[in-house]
């Protein structure tokens, strides 16, 4: 899932394991109650651990990107096109 440079550019990057396991939780929680309300519980399941790479690698993503355009923070389009992406 992850290798050593990158979870280095992440701590560098102030990003700790906290905020992925609560983009991770959360984001995991969307999608078990979107499945419930679309009622596809039968057709449809959650790989976790693809799931825990997709946020990971969003992160990364994220924080190069901040990194390379030196920003503080990046805007809300940016973060949800990332996230849509992964």
């Amino acid at each position: 899932m992850s290798n050593t440079s990158d979870i280095q550019f992440l701590q560098n990057s102030g990003i700790t394991s906290g905020d992925i396991v609560s983009r991770y939780s959360s984001v995991l929680r969307r999608l078990e109650a979107f499945i419930t309300v679309k009622k596809i519980t039968q057709c449809v399941f959650i790989d976790q651990e693809l799931l825990k790479t997709a946020i990971y690698d969003y992160y990364v993503d994220i924080a190069r990107v901040k990194d390379f355009q030196q920003l503080d923070k990046a805007n809300p389009e940016k973060i949800s096109g990332y996230m849509a992406y992964w």
